[in-house]
């Protein structure tokens, strides 16, 4: 980063100012300096070493005072500064989707085949290649990718420490030294669910949500140890409070489990195996499924004093009362008489949310004040910015 990425301070406020601009499109230098309480010298000198570099735009800020003279001019993301990719592995199948800096989707993929422990590392380096020749990046370097998994991940050092859906039971998987490592962009690792909740966080950025739940409803092929591959309905849940996602200490928040306790259960739900194979045919066993996801989600957001609660995925394949049986049981987990005041919003015709979601927690990532200064936030802007200017 050429003219401001110079000693802890200074790099620090640059972040400052970046995730201002990113998450209040139109911003002028005197709201910046006036919300940031940084001078006007110092607002002046970052903003002019991100527009050199090419990283963000004057836009016409719009005219929402009545006083005349000439309006403040706004500043943005340049949409064009180069564009991430958002990846969601399955056993069966990779789906893929494109952005650019706003999180405006420009292209989708999605790959038939197999994925196991042997050829993701294969798939995925082939695909990013592939998306990097894309016609519609329209010039445009691929600045990174992140992966979201279905299971249990260590983000943060890019193990997949256990992921069934995709044959991973008793080995974890090296994804930082198989995949990350032989990309030559930056290529960050995350919990499907957890992808879910970011593509919220970054898509609504200017709303600010504060605490919600995004529950992701799966029914994929799942490979059991004893009777091969069969269908199971899961659930992951992506936890956001206070207005950042919460994976706890170890990344495990939001792995779910039924409480209720059945020692021949083989699902999250607390199904037998045979339940398993009937449940495409049994609405009872559908409902029980319902009741379990709306009883466990009541109790979370009267407990987590949850906002909003977001329902993405196979939703097809989930009863239809979930969603009267859901709202229901969060008045009747509430001790007292006002009504619980959280929104519940099924997502029926979004597709690809993982890979959606994984790509708005790369550019999240990419314009986050980092708490101390973290180099591998700044490590990959530097690297972007590099890529971009070829």
């Amino acid at each position: 980063m050429k003219d401001y990425t110079k000693g802890e301070k200074t790099s620090l406020n640059f972040h400052r100012v970046l995730n201002s601009i990113w998450l209040n499109e139109g911003v002028s230098r005197v709201e910046l300096s006036r919300e940031l309480n940084l001078d006007k010298a110092t607002v002046s000198v970052i903003v002019s070493s991100l527009m050199n570099n090419n990283l963000v735009l004057e836009a016409e800020k719009q005219n929402t005072s009545s006083r005349p003279g000439r309006q403040p001019v706004g500043l943005e993301i340049n949409r064009c500064f180069g564009a991430v990719a958002g990846i969601e592995l399955h056993i069966d199948r990779i789906n893929c989707v494109i952005s650019d800096m706003h999180h405006n989707i420009l292209d989708s993929i999605s790959l038939e085949g197999r994925v196991d422990r042997k050829n993701i590392d294969y798939k995925l380096l082939s695909l990013i290649d592939h998306i990097k020749k894309l016609k519609s990046l329209n010039g445009m370097p691929l600045l990174g990718a992140a992966v979201a998994i279905p299971g249990l991940v260590d983000s943060e050092n890019g193990i997949i420490l256990k992921a069934p859906a995709i044959g991973l039971w008793d080995e974890s998987y090296d994804f930082s030294k198989r995949v990350a490592a032989r990309a030559d962009i930056p290529v960050l690792l995350i919990n499907d669910a957890n992808a879910c909740a970011s593509g919220i966080l970054s898509s609504h950025r200017r709303n600010r949500y504060d605490s919600f739940l995004f529950v992701y409803l799966g029914f994929d092929p799942v490979q059991d140890k004893l009777e091969g591959e069969v269908d199971h309905p899961g659930i992951g849940l992506g936890i956001v409070l206070n207005g950042k996602l919460h994976m706890g200490p170890k990344g495990s928040a939001g792995e779910f489990q039924t409480i209720g306790y059945r020692s021949n259960r083989v699902n999250q739900f607390n199904l037998t195996l045979d339940e398993i194979h009937n449940y495409r045919h049994s609405e009872e066993i559908q409902i029980k499924v319902a009741d379990d996801i709306a009883s466990h989600l009541g109790f979370l957001v009267n407990v987590l004093n949850i906002e909003q609660i977001f329902l993405g995925g196979d939703l097809a394949y989930y009863h239809p009362s979930l969603e009267g049986r859901l709202k229901r049981a969060i008045d009747e987990s509430w001790p007292y008489d006002k009504p619980v005041p959280c929104a519940v919003n099924f997502l029926y015709d979004e597709h690809f949310l993982p890979a959606k979601g994984a790509a708005g927690m790369l550019l999240d990532r990419l314009f986050s004040i980092p708490d101390v200064l973290d180099e591998n936030n700044l490590a990959i802007l530097k690297d972007a910015i590099k890529t971009a200017a070829g």
